[in-house]
């Protein structure tokens, strides 16, 4: 089995280390030897970084016509099926990776509302 990977909060389009400096290990319910990754204990500051992070990202995303908006939504759904860390974790039933194909249906949607 590889080794588990150690993610990191993804704010403002970075990755970053919690404040904290911790990370906690994600078990597979399925096999409780299997440790599928280290993933970020995040702090009050990390969310609230986040959350502020996001209503900045809002103000400018929620202007776009639905038909932009769908071309980034298409381009994030060709990088997701690109990804071969997401291709390997996707069968964990926990990880519930199937994002993708979801995200491939929003930009008809959103074109529809045009």
């Amino acid at each position: 089995m590889a080794e588990p990977q150690k993610f990191e909060n993804f704010i403002n389009g970075q990755w970053k280390e919690p404040q904290g400096g911790k990370h906690y290990p994600d078990i597979n319910p399925a096999d409780y030897s299997d440790i599928v990754g280290y993933f970020p204990l995040s702090t009050k500051n990390d969310v609230d970084e986040a959350i502020q992070a996001a209503h900045i990202a809002f103000k400018s995303w929620s202007h776009m016509l639905p038909a932009e908006r769908a071309k980034y939504l298409e381009k994030f759904a060709q990088l997701l099926d690109q990804e071969k860390e997401l291709r390997e974790v996707r069968w964990r039933p926990h990880f519930l990776l199937e994002k993708a194909s979801v995200l491939k249906e929003l930009p008809c949607r959103a074109t529809a509302r045009e």
